[in-house]
Parts: structure tokens; C-alpha cells; sequence
């Protein structure tokens, strides 16, 4: 069994259902897509939402374009292409998720070039469970902001 493999299993025996929250819905539970670092699957495992993985870019998008994701966890380090190039690949694709970066260096220009490439946080590994949640759960409620205020915006009408 492969790393995701044997993560997979550990979360399903964590959570007892691998994708089915515990404490919400099946209908309202988010959903986190984690790309590239299988071990922050297990730090951001949690009932209040449902994990997806990804290991490359390319998986990443096919997800995205099909769901419905306010979340997508990034390791700068995943394999495939620079996290300057996915960022904007990942934010502007599907339902506009919030990409999380997770990054071995973190400081203030770091979060300026990730935010201006359209990115939403940066997160320093080691990952801390507590600062990850903080992130994912924050993401999800700007996430549901922007939807309910595109929602609530006036449409041209097309004729």
C-alpha cells in the first residue's frame, strides 16, 4: 500500500468514516482538498468536514472542476510545478476554492506573493493541527461569504 494508501486507512479508522462527517451534514460538510503532502491529511483531519488528495497538480484540477471545494490545502513542495504557477491555477478553477500554501520558510513577503498570486493563507511546516483548523475553517467561512455576496449580486440581463 502506497503513503495515501495507508493515510487513508489510518483517517477512515480515525473518523470511522473516511468522507462522512461526524458533526454535520453530508450535504453542508466542506470539503478540503489536500494536494502533495499525504501527512497533512492526518493534522487536518477533522468531523467538521470531508478530505479529499490529490498528488499532482493535474489531479488537483480534474477535483476541482467536478466539486465543489472551498478549501485546497497546497504543499509548496508537491511535485509537478511551482506553487507560483498553481496557486492561480487552483484559485481560479471550479467553485473558487481558498488555497491554503504549506511552506518549510514563512515570512511577509512569502504571504504577499502567495496572496497576490491569489492564494489565502500560508501555514509553516511542521503543521500544527490547531493553526491548520484555524486556516481550513476561516477559508470556508470567506469562502461561503463570497459566494452569498455573488449570489445576492444583481445579474446583467442577457437577452
Amino acid at each position: 500500500m502506497n503513503g495515501f494508501g495507508n493515510l487513508r486507512h489510518i483517517l477512515a479508522n480515525m473518523m470511522g468514516s473516511f468522507h462522512a462527517p461526524r458533526s454535520a451534514s453530508a450535504e453542508s460538510a466542506p470539503t478540503v482538498l489536500i494536494v502533495g503532502d499525504p501527512d497533512a491529511a492526518h493534522v487536518a483531519a477533522s468531523p467538521d468536514w470531508r478530505l479529499l488528495f490529490a498528488s499532482t497538480l493535474a489531479d488537483a484540477r480534474r477535483l476541482l472542476e467536478n466539486s465543489e471545494i472551498p478549501i485546497v490545502v497546497y504543499d509548496r513542495e508537491a511535485p509537478g510545478i511551482d506553487w507560483r504557477l498553481a496557486i492561480p491555477a487552483l484559485a481560479g478553477t471550479g467553485s473558487r476554492p481558498r488555497v491554503v500554501l504549506l511552506t518549510r520558510t514563512q515570512d511577509s513577503q512569502l504571504w504577499e506573493q502567495v496572496t497576490a498570486a491569489g492564494g489565502y493563507d500560508v501555514i509553516r511546516k511542521p503543521v500544527s493541527a490547531e493553526k491548520l483548523c484555524r486556516a481550513i475553517r476561516a477559508g470556508v467561512s470567506h469562502w461561503r461569504s463570497s459566494r452569498a455576496l455573488e449570489a445576492d449580486r444583481p445579474r446583467a440581463d442577457v437577452r
